[in-house]
C-alpha cells in the first residue's frame, strides 16, 4: 500500500475534523490555557491530597497485641521498648523462613548454658531484672525460654540463632500474683502469644509468625499435646511448667483458641481449650 492511500485510509478511521489554517493557532492558545491553570483549581474535594494517601508499598500499621521483635544490634534501646506489644498487618508466607522450615513438633530439652537461653539472659538483663529460667527447650534453629522470679513475675522468651546472622527474638511478661496451688491434674495457662512479623531481607520479602502457649501443670500431668493447624505440637514438660510454639502463615487470628490433649499418670487423656490469664 502506498503512504498516501494508506494516510486516506487513516483519516477516514479518525473522526477529528482536518486541520485547517486557523487550527494551530487555536490549539496553541488552548495549550497555553491549560497550563496557565492553577494545579488545584476546580472542585477536587473527593480527591485526596498526596499527603493524605499512603505511600507507595505501605504497610498499615494497627494496634492489635504482637510480641516485641527486634534485632540483636538493637539491644541499646530502652528496656520499656521491649514490651511494646504493637506490630504490623501480616500477609500469607511468601517464601520459608530458617525457623519455620527447621521447626519440629516436638522440643528437645537444652541446658541452662545453651546458646539460646544465654541470649534470652542477654536480653532481659538489660531491665535487671531477677528472672530464672525454669523451662528451656529448642526446636530447630529457635530456643524458647521460659522464666520466673519470687514476685510472681513470668516472661517467655525466643531467640533463633542462625550461622552467619544476628539473633531475632521477643519478649513477652506477665506480672500477675502466683497462682494457687494446682490439682495434681490441672492445667493453667499463662500466656497464649501470637506474633507476626514481615520485612525485606537479603533473599526476598519474608513473613513469619508463631502462636507460643506456656503455663503450669500439676505433677500427675504427664503429656500435653496441643491441637494446632500446623498439626499434633507437643509441648514440652519441666519443673511443673509446659511449653510449646509453632509456625503461622498469617495473622488473621490474634487470639487463637488452642485445644490440648492433656493426659495424666494414670493413662486418663481429656481435651481443654487453653485460655492465657486475662
Amino acid at each position: 500500500m502506498r503512504t498516501t492511500t494508506l494516510e486516506n485510509t487513516l483519516r477516514t478511521l479518525d473522526p477529528a475534523p482536518p486541520t485547517g489554517d486557523g487550527r494551530p493557532a487555536r490549539a496553541d492558545a488552548d495549550l497555553h490555557r491549560i497550563l496557565a491553570t492553577p494545579r488545584d483549581s476546580g472542585d477536587r474535594s473527593d480527591h485526596p491530597s498526596v499527603g493524605d494517601r499512603p505511600a507507595v508499598g505501605a504497610r498499615p500499621l494497627v494496634g492489635r497485641p504482637r510480641r516485641a521483635r527486634w534485632r540483636a544490634g538493637l539491644v541499646a534501646v530502652a528496656a520499656a521498648t521491649l514490651m511494646v506489644t504493637t506490630g504490623v498487618v501480616g500477609i500469607d508466607i511468601l517464601r520459608p523462613t530458617t525457623a519455620s522450615a527447621t521447626w519440629t513438633p516436638v522440643g528437645d530439652a537444652v541446658p541452662a548454658d545453651a546458646p539460646g537461653v544465654q541470649q534470652c539472659e542477654q536480653w532481659w538483663q538489660i531491665e535487671s531484672s531477677e528472672l530464672r529460667p525454669v523451662l528451656q527447650e529448642r526446636r530447630g534453629d529457635t530456643t524458647l525460654v521460659l522464666a520466673a522470679d519470687d514476685q510472681g513475675r513470668e516472661l517467655l522468651c525466643t531467640a533463633t540463632l542462625r550461622d552467619g546472622q544476628e539473633p531475632i527474638g521477643g519478649m513477652t511478661s506477665v506480672e500477675d500474683a502466683p497462682i494457687a496451688q494446682l490439682a495434681p491434674h490441672e492445667v493453667s495457662t499463662t500466656f497464649v502469644d501470637t506474633t507476626f512479623e514481615e520485612a525485606m531481607r537479603q533473599n526476598g520479602w519474608q513473613a513469619e509468625g508463631s502462636t507460643t502457649v506456656a503455663g503450669d501443670v500439676g505433677e500427675d500431668v504427664a503429656r500435653v499435646v496441643l491441637e494446632t493447624d500446623a498439626g499434633p505440637v507437643v509441648a514440652s514438660l519441666a519443673d511443673g511448667r509446659f511449653a510449646a510454639w509453632w509456625p503461622i502463615e498469617d495473622d488473621s487470628d490474634t487470639h487463637p483458641e488452642v485445644r490440648a490433649q492433656i493426659t495424666t499418670a494414670d493413662g486418663e487423656t481429656r481435651t481443654e481449650t487453653l485460655r492465657g490469664r486475662g
